[in-house]
């Protein structure tokens, strides 16, 4: 096989075609839009962020960028067509800090949970190496027979 463009040629005298990699948005120009957006503090149509991004991106681009940033949920779409405005997600955080140190905080934003829950979540996330080894007992469960017995008691 030898490639010609974006089709195959196979060995039966046949083109195929060959669906391109979907490119890559590179990261520093949603990061650039997120602060673009950052800077309107009440949100922003898309006219008035093109006017402010340094970056030479198209409005169709942008509009994708955007939608790109509302589906991972790091931008919210208020509103649609013309009137639609963008704004960053809100992030309350409550706290002391002394002295000048420089503090960054990378947030996850859960449902609230209990303080059995949060122990849970803090399990979870340790390495698997540093999580204890839990056993069970075999008997057990290979006694359960479904819609008949039950792992939990009433």
């Amino acid at each position: 096989m030898r490639h010609i463009n974006a089709f195959i040629w196979r060995e039966d005298k046949q083109f195929r075609h060959i669906k391109p990699m979907p490119k890559q948005i590179p990261e520093t120009e949603l990061v650039a839009i997120k602060q673009v957006v950052s800077n309107f503090g009440e949100g922003a149509p898309i006219d008035d962020i093109s006017g402010v991004l340094e970056l030479p991106i198209s409005r169709r681009t942008l509009q994708r960028r955007l939608a790109n940033l509302v589906e991972r949920g790091q931008l919210i779409l208020e509103g649609s067509g013309r009137g639609s405005h963008y704004k960053t997600t809100p992030i309350n955080l409550s706290g002391h800090a002394h002295g000048t140190a420089a503090v960054t905080a990378n947030l996850e934003v859960y449902v609230p949970t209990s303080s059995e829950g949060e122990k849970i979540k803090e399990i979870v996330r340790l390495p698997i190496q540093e999580r204890t080894p839990v056993g069970y007992n075999a008997d057990f469960i290979a006694a359960y027979q479904p819609n008949q017995t039950f792992y939990l008691s009433k």
